[in-house]
């Protein structure tokens, strides 16, 4: 674990020694990357947990725009196990924890119902990654998932990289992942986002704008069993390149919906009716082993 930046005096007023703990072997600690502009991102290599973005407004006030946790502790025993940690082998529910491939069906671990959600209890999120920053800027996770971890078949080698760009304030996440056998892969980050700022108490994000690119929504039912065939398809909600008030969509929400992709995925941008607190999380797929995958 490479960790030779600072992080006194971090804007978030984070301490790095209550996120040092000897987990399994494995060390956890705290890092804080920055940009030219000002922007702080706080994270841990335990699931890769975002713990604050801090970015100026308009006046030049900062806040912490991302719900985090103030030590490691906080991380491994929160309430939401999955608050602003990083999600695998599969974000999103997996349908009675089974799923066929190749012919072959492949059991999972159970913690969401009937389903499996995330990963399993112990997925990407709950897990103690080899960590690398290498600039100020820039940090690169690398973990192995074995074979049979949470039920998943291959050897799963993931490198993840944030990066914070220097020309605006943009957090990148970018994936990789190889694998020795068929199997299946759906990386993401489960940030809980609030641009107008975290604070006692914490306003509403009913004035956040969102827009998701993607070329239509599809529905997803109680059991979450998705199939392309049966995609509903929401263009009149949200669609490529709309934008909604999320005050909007709770007063129509009746599903849940995933956004269909089917070109290289661009930025989710999220901005504050009320504030000017841009954050846009930078989410991409860049390689995998399509052979196998």
């Amino acid at each position: 674990m490479n960790n030779t930046f600072p992080t006194e005096g971090n804007l978030s007023g984070l301490n790095r020694e209550d996120f040092q703990k000897d987990i399994n072997d494995k060390k956890t600690d705290l890092f804080i990357l920055k940009n030219k502009k000002g922007m702080e991102v706080a994270v841990t290599n335990y699931g890769c947990a975002i713990l604050s973005i801090m970015v100026p407004d308009k006046n030049g006030k900062y806040a912490n725009v991302i719900l985090g946790h103030d030590s490691i502790d906080h991380v491994i025993n929160s309430p939401e196990p999955f608050l602003s940690t990083t999600i695998g082998r599969y974000g999103n529910r997996i349908a009675k924890g089974k799923f066929t491939l190749y012919g072959e069906e492949h059991s999972l671990t159970i913690n969401n119902g009937p389903n499996s959600l995330h990963g399993g209890p112990t997925g990407f999120h709950a897990r103690v990654w080899d960590a690398d920053q290498v600039d100020e800027s820039t940090i690169i996770f690398n973990y192995v998932s074995a074979d049979g971890e949470e039920g998943f078949p291959g050897n799963l080698e993931v490198e993840m990289t944030y990066r914070l760009e220097e020309e605006e304030n943009a957090l990148v996440i970018e994936y990789r992942a190889t694998t020795d056998k068929a199997t299946v892969v759906n990386l993401t980050n489960h940030g809980f986002f609030n641009l107008a700022g975290i604070a006692n108490p914490t306003p509403t994000i009913e004035n956040n704008i969102v827009t998701i690119n993607a070329v239509a929504l599809g529905e997803c039912r109680s059991i979450i069993q998705i199939a392309p065939e049966k995609f509903v398809i929401y263009h009149s909600i949200l669609s490529y390149t709309s934008h909604i008030v999320l005050q909007h969509a709770f007063e129509c929400r009746r599903f849940c919906f995933i956004p269909i992709i089917r070109v290289k995925p661009r930025p989710v941008q999220i901005t504050d009716q009320c504030h000017s607190h841009v954050c846009r999380p930078h989410t991409t797929l860049t390689s995998y082993n399509s052979d196998t995958i």
